[in-house]
């Protein structure tokens, strides 16, 4: 594994960490509305599979899975585009906050990034028999 992916790895985990920790403590973010249907319950429904799925996808990216490294780039695109707005009015509001938002999202951008640059590009593309070589 070139150390590209693994530096990717370690601040992917270190970024995830930070982001559940800004999560826990209080993000800031307005509470879900309670007279839609939103409950706790729901919220654990819908994020538990998404966080398995995700957690499935990254262990595939880093055990050299060319389509799962794909799939995150989407992952990824997909949230900065969902996440956008949120952003901007978390910068507007609070500023401190969104910063630390946005250096957690982009922390978790560029260790997708390092999934994509030459050394990266070349591990991945490589066709050997034993694909957790070195």
């Amino acid at each position: 594994m070139p150390q590209t992916v693994r530096t990717s790895l370690w601040l992917l985990i270190l970024s995830s960490v930070a982001g559940i920790l800004y999560v826990a403590l209080g993000s800031g973010r307005t509470p879900m509305p309670t007279g839609d249907g939103w409950t706790v319950a729901t919220a654990l429904l819908l994020s538990v599979p998404l966080s398995a799925l995700w957690i499935f996808i990254v262990f595939r990216a880093y055990r050299r899975q060319n389509w799962a490294r794909w799939v995150l780039a989407i992952f990824c695109v997909v949230a900065w585009l969902a996440h956008l707005s949120t952003l901007m009015t978390m910068l507007n509001i609070r500023p401190a906050r969104g910063l630390f938002d946005l250096a957690i999202n982009g922390a978790i951008t560029f260790s997708i990034a390092l999934l994509f640059v030459p050394a990266s590009n070349h591990w991945y593309g490589q066709v050997s028999g034993n694909a957790n070589a070195t």
